[in-house]
């Protein structure tokens, strides 16, 4: 009878971590949820975040691994996003429609930006995307059309469709001499480019010296 009451209250325990919970950190509520011993974000911060905004690395002792999708969606008075190293993905829409951010500083442990994730950050000018992002998702950057210039430091990451949908024709996609996976490696021929054919978008990248 004990071991059945003790596998019910462990399986009453885990089915209640695929549930948001809610934990204070600093001045803001968060609504999380937990999965494999990590926080991910949910949407439903209060109050809304605001001006130069600094993402928790733990909620209730967890280390925060994932911004959901949505979790910022429209916060308009956003100014500037920092983010912890323990986060390694931003989900679909994170911060669709943040009209007023301007600055970012991603995780550098971050490895996957969902679909729209950035989409319509209207003042956004600049970005700086750390070595280990594997994956870009679909209209990532779309309708950012203040940004003219981004920075990868690692590999060719996947990279969807119309990443960069209304974007200014100033914008300038940049690689370091070292970097692979861009098609063709010869700068010499040709700007290196993603093996996508998103020509209008390939025509736009450079290499740092």
């Amino acid at each position: 009878m004990k071991r059945i009451l003790i596998n019910a209250g462990l399986m009453v325990l885990l089915a209640a971590t695929s549930f948001a919970l809610t934990a204070t950190v600093g001045d803001y509520t968060y609504t999380y949820m937990l999965a494999e011993g990590k926080a991910t974000i949910c949407a439903g911060t209060t109050p809304q975040p605001a001006g130069e905004f600094e993402i928790p690395a733990f909620i209730a002792f967890y280390p925060v691994g994932v911004i959901g999708p949505e979790a910022f969606t429209n916060c308009t008075e956003l100014t500037a996003i920092s983010m912890p190293n323990t986060i390694t993905k931003i989900g679909n829409f994170a911060f669709f429609n943040c009209t007023n951010l301007k600055e970012i500083t991603l995780s550098k442990g971050v490895r996957i930006i969902g679909n729209g994730a950035f989409a319509q950050c209207s003042a956004l000018t600049s970005l700086y995307l750390p070595n280990y992002i594997t994956s870009v998702g679909d209209f990532a950057f779309a309708q950012c059309k203040a940004l003219t210039n981004i920075t990868f430091t690692g590999n060719a990451p996947y990279a969807g469709e119309n990443i960069f949908l209304g974007t200014s024709e100033k914008l300038k996609l940049s690689i370091l001499p070292k970097s692979t996976g861009w098609v063709p490696f010869d700068a010499t021929e040709q700007p290196p480019r993603w093996p996508i054919k998103d020509d209008d978008f390939n025509r736009r990248v450079l290499i740092v010296k």
